[in-house]
């Protein structure tokens, strides 16, 4: 008895999924928050059993799930018998696009924080800046005469869980040189700061705006993703595009602009039907 409860409280700290295999129902009842009887031998199950079980299993659960599932079921069979492979049809991961916000929520956003000393850092994520180089950045980082930003550095947490600078920016391409508007670059020199705060405090700050005007919610970097789209449809070369938002590569920005000019065009779509009646 002392050993099961060792192994639940094992189980427990380190947070993980784990198989126990037993003959008695004792410790399957007063160990397990889910039983499955096995009525044959180890050796003797085939993929035919596990697909049963997986296809059994995946009954209103998510595909990730699932699959973590059968790698667990794998290593439990590869352990018990060595050498045993099984290929198990899965379900097809669910690809979520990301909500990109539209036109109408960065105005309602840029009305509800004007004059909030929160607006600087909200609106400096439009550039492409990630929250961690807002927060880093201080004022002789901006050049008040050309608007101007440079940024080259970033703020993490440490091991510590402490908020510390740290010199280079997320990528090697996260070093840069980014142009703002008159009107931020006016607004940070006025108030004589950029963000007092941290990326955590930002991030929670656009939440509870976005809740007080009963937008859908969408994270600080998905402004960051609107910059992308944006500059694309201004006509702006990928490279340059990478280069301002300090992008290593290609793949995620075109994922961005290209979900976001597929909501332009179902736009376009529902006048053209508006209008045809």
């Amino acid at each position: 008895e002392n050993m099961r409860r060792e192994i639940k409280r094992i189980t427990a700290a380190m947070g993980t999924t784990s198989i126990f295999v037993t003959h008695d129902q004792t410790e399957a009842m007063s160990m397990s928050d889910r039983i499955y009887v096995l009525n044959m031998p180890v050796n003797s199950i085939t993929h035919v059993d596990i697909q049963d079980m997986i296809n059994t299993f995946s009954v209103g659960r998510s595909p990730k799930t699932v699959r973590n599932m059968n790698s667990l079921v794998s290593a439990v069979m590869r352990m018990m018998i060595p050498g045993f492979h099984c290929e198990t049809t899965l379900p097809k991961p669910e690809r979520k696009d990301p909500y990109i916000p539209t036109e109408e929520d960065i105005k309602k956003l840029f009305e509800a924080m004007r004059g909030d000393p929160h607006e600087a850092g909200v609106r400096l994520a439009m550039y492409g800046m990630r929250r961690g180089e807002i927060c880093a950045l201080t004022l002789s980082d901006i050049d008040f005469d050309t608007c101007v930003v440079t940024i080259n550095k970033d703020l993490v947490m440490n091991d510590k869980k402490e908020w510390v600078i740290k010199d280079s920016a997320k990528t090697e391409n996260g070093t840069r040189k980014i142009l703002i508007s008159k009107d931020l670059t006016a607004l940070i020199q006025k108030q004589g700061y950029i963000y007092k705060l941290s990326p955590t405090d930002l991030s929670q700050y656009l939440r509870r705006t976005e809740d007080k005007l009963g937008m859908p919610r969408f994270s600080l970097h998905k402004l960051r993703h609107r910059f992308a789209s944006v500059a694309h449809d201004e006509g702006i070369p990928d490279q340059y595009i990478m280069e301002m938002g300090g992008w290593k590569s290609d793949y995620v920005m075109r994922r961005i602009y290209t979900h976001a000019l597929q909501e332009k065009e179902l736009d376009n779509m529902k006048k053209m039907v508006n209008r045809i009646g």
